[in-house]
């Protein structure tokens, strides 16, 4: 299973995708963000 018991939701994706895009992300570079809750 899923240790959050649930999968992304499309706000969950979209928390990702603003953080990413924000310059409070400007260090990371190169990465693969899996959205799995956990798992």
């Amino acid at each position: 299973g899923t240790p959050l018991g649930r999968l992304a939701t499309p706000e969950d994706v979209a928390e990702v995708v603003a953080f990413v895009a924000s310059d409070r992300c400007a260090y990371l570079t190169g990465e693969t963000i899996w959205l799995t809750g956990g798992r």
